[in-house]
């Protein structure tokens, strides 16, 4: 083996001494034969050694594989499982949270899905209510319109029955009742009561005229609040 080695020639003695008998061979088994039978220290190309006294021992010895080192990667798992454990602890914990923004985002959502479903359903009816209301008001404004044509037309019979009533009680004044004959009397009398009555009826369409004006108010009013809700609404 000396004789494959290099070294500085100050050395040889020392090299001799400790590699001289020493025998590079193939295998485990060569040398091992060579130890027992030339009494010489055999190595192999693997690093296995076998002592011309019968002692073997290993070859290549690979730090990587002692048990510091073993216990190191040992700790260094266990730390690395115990971190991992760590997170994913805290990764649960943030998945509970999640879960239970979401549970309350899902429950906000229904809330406003009920809200809106009602709402459409209140605005339906409103828009009903609206149209039937519609319907009313051109039927009201109609009779309204009858109504008002009617009351034109009795305005200017009471007009007239004004202006023969003070013609009638001014020809009474002049005590032309007592120059008439029964029969013309009569006919006074008749047209007395006539003017009686259709005065009753004018008071009674007054009236009429007055209540369907304050219908007319409130039909207004109502429309007024129920398109101004329906506005809102959109």
């Amino acid at each position: 083996m000396v004789s494959k080695l290099e070294y500085n020639q100050i050395f040889k003695p020392a090299m001799e001494t400790i590699f001289g008998k020493t025998l590079i061979c193939r295998s485990l088994e060569i040398a091992s034969q060579y130890a027992r039978n030339e009494h010489m220290d055999c190595i192999t190309l693997d690093g296995d050694q076998v002592s011309r006294r019968g002692a073997l021992t290993g070859g290549y010895y690979d730090k990587r594989k002692s048990r510091l080192d073993s216990q190191r990667q040992v700790w260094y798992w266990q730390a690395k499982l115990a971190e991992e454990e760590t997170n994913a602890g805290k990764i649960k914990g943030d998945m509970e949270e999640v879960d239970s923004e979401l549970s309350k985002l899902v429950s906000a959502v229904q809330k406003l899905e009920t809200k809106q479903i009602q709402l459409r359903e209140t605005y339906e009816r409103q828009k009903m209510d609206v149209q039937n209301l519609s319907v009313e008001k051109k039927q009201l404004e109609k009779h309204l319109d009858t109504k008002t044509r009617l009351k034109l037309a009795l305005d200017g019979d009471l007009t007239a029955l004004r202006g023969t009533v003070a013609s009638l009680q001014q020809e009474l004044g002049t005590e032309l009742l007592s120059q008439l004959t029964e029969t013309e009397q009569e006919e006074v009398k008749k047209l007395n009561k006539e003017i009686a009555s259709l005065q009753s009826q004018i008071r009674d369409s007054l009236e009429r005229r007055s209540k369907l004006e304050v219908c007319k108010r409130i039909r207004s009013a109502i429309f007024r609040h129920l398109f101004c809700f329906r506005a809102n609404v959109n």
